[in-house]
């Protein structure tokens, strides 16, 4: 591996409760990969569900577990990050885990090369009792400024950032229960000096099912918090972009790869 790799390394968060379900796959997957330089953290929201003891066996490969009660998921994100010594900070939620052992290997070769802010790629969700059938295959695509407008976002755990865009713009809003990640990569990249990558390539795999679709209440809150984050940015026509949002999301679902 040529030396340059010596000098980057890669932090991971994983913040779960109560997902004893999935918290070893996910674990294991961040453990196979094989750039060397990676700082594992795991915040925990107090699970009581055996999610915790899950961790334990795994104590010894992980940087840092934090077991307390939080605010939500982006409350524990920015804990993740403040703790975070990397130089490239990703997240990888619970339900997660990467589509294979060399992901972290080429997105630093990526970073290394082009010295990027801000990378993304492609996500596969997939169904939770069948890991290699796709439900919904997530491309990025190349990020053009006028997508905003439209609703585009990349798939949030997909995106691997430089640790100085946090403490330039700032960390995840927690005052928000599901869309924190849309008005941070929102805020993130209307910033228009930051150098933004497109990688074309898989690398995560999700399993379908997230919050934001297991009622009826979620899903309106979703749309009514995706709603504000779209006014706080200042995205003209939000309710354009709300529609859109939705509306782009239909050719995924026939998209395999």
């Amino acid at each position: 591996m040529n030396d340059n790799y010596k000098n980057i390394l890669v932090s991971i968060i994983t913040v779960v409760r109560n997902n004893s379900d999935t918290i070893e796959h996910c674990i294991k997957s961040v453990l196979a990969q094989n750039f060397p330089n990676i700082e594992y953290i795991i915040i925990d929201g107090n699970s009581t569900d055996g999610t915790l003891e899950i961790i334990k066996k795994f104590r010894s490969k992980i940087y840092r577990v934090i077991s307390e009660n939080d605010k939500g998921i982006y409350d524990a994100f920015n804990k993740g990050i403040k703790i975070a010594n990397g130089d490239i900070i990703g997240m990888l939620n619970s339900d997660d885990f990467f589509y294979d052992d060399n992901v972290i290997q080429e997105i630093v070769e990526k970073f290394r090369t082009l010295n990027f802010d801000i990378l993304y790629g492609n996500m596969e969700i997939v169904y939770k009792n069948d890991l290699n059938k796709i439900y919904r295959y997530w491309a990025g695509g190349r990020f053009l400024p006028f997508k905003l407008k439209l609703g585009w976002m990349p798939p949030h755990p997909s995106c691997y950032i430089n640790k100085d865009v946090y403490s330039k713009y700032g960390l995840y809003d927690d005052k928000y229960k599901i869309s924190g990640d849309y008005d941070f990569l929102i805020r993130i990249f209307k910033v228009k000096n930051l150098s933004i990558s497109y990688l074309n390539k898989t690398l995560i795999k999700m399993r379908h099912g997230g919050k934001s679709n297991k009622n009826i209440y979620l899903f309106i809150l979703k749309k009514y918090e995706d709603y504000k984050a779209l006014k706080k940015n200042k995205i003209l026509f939000p309710l354009n972009a709300l529609f859109w949002k939705s509306f782009i999301k239909i050719p995924q679902l026939f998209i395999r790869h």
